[in-house]
């Protein structure tokens, strides 16, 4: 299998990723996740911006699934959300940063940009 390397910018700045050893993971995987996968976030909810608009990073990420949302919600007592839609709006950043750390996509954007970052699983689905 051919080894995987991110060319996000941020990349080599993320030293829990080699402390980890996820590039171990994603070469003996040959990918970067199963998009079949959902990981949930339980914390204070994935952010949005002024337009309701998610970052860039979680764009198609979401789970729309409202039955496994509602699985996770009966699991859970006293986890207090705000809805738009089927997804979560936050309070402050901490969820945010936790499901970018998850599962922010790979190799998105040029060099140029000088962002970007990498999850450990990039192509895993976001329940928040």
């Amino acid at each position: 299998m051919p080894e995987l390397h991110p060319t996000d910018f941020l990349y080599s700045l993320q030293w829990y990723l080699k402390v980890m050893k996820v590039q171990c993971a994603w070469d003996l995987l040959g990918n970067y996740g199963d998009i079949n996968i959902k990981v949930a976030i339980i914390d204070e909810g994935i952010e949005y911006d002024e337009n309701l608009t998610l970052h860039p990073d979680f764009q198609g990420k979401l789970s729309d699934d409202l039955t496994d949302k509602v699985n996770l919600l009966t699991d859970l007592f006293n986890l207090k959300t705000r809805e738009v839609g089927n997804d979560t709006i936050e309070g402050s950043y901490h969820g945010t940063c936790v499901a970018s750390i998850i599962s922010s996509q790979v190799n998105r954007g040029q060099p140029q940009d000088k962002e970007g970052v990498v999850g450990i699983a990039p192509n895993t689905r976001l329940m928040s």
